[in-house]
């Protein structure tokens, strides 16, 4: 898969030693269908280390160059899976937006715009038709004691 974010330029010739040039790298995480809930955690790592995340806004300062994301997020196992490499730009802020799946054996997205939540049309087919079978079942119990 390729990354949707333009590549940073090459840097030129050797580097010189000394500080390194950092950017602002944030993570927007959309929260999970019903709100942030304290039983759900996101999850990322920048370059493999684990990063601290909320639901919401996070900004990191991260060393510039093309930064390897990975966020999912845990309730009683690990699921919503997303990956992507994001250029950070010396000086800049990179914005990405992770949105969690509305079921748990689904893939999380990722990417430079808000993303749509992966499995949020079945959810609430899903929602519609339990919905009507318990009205259903409560119009036979009802007609079922006026009969």
């Amino acid at each position: 898969m390729t990354s949707p974010w333009p590549s940073p330029p090459p840097p030129p010739g050797p580097q010189p030693t000394g500080p390194q040039p950092t950017g602002e790298l944030v993570v927007h995480v959309r929260p999970p269908l019903g709100g942030g809930s304290s039983m759900m955690t996101p999850l990322l790592t920048i370059d493999g280390y684990p990063a601290p995340l909320r639901w919401g806004r996070n900004a990191f300062v991260a060393p510039a160059g093309p930064r390897q994301l990975h966020a999912a997020t845990r309730y009683l196992f690990t699921y919503g899976s997303a990956h992507d490499v994001v250029p950070v730009h010396p000086g800049r802020s990179t914005e990405v937006h992770y949105s969690p799946p509305a079921f748990t054996f689904l893939s999380g997205r990722m990417g430079p715009v808000p993303q749509p939540r992966p499995g949020q049309t079945g959810f609430w087919v899903l929602m519609a038709v339990l919905g009507l079978a318990l009205l259903l079942g409560l119009v036979g119990l009802v007609g079922g004691f006026l009969g």
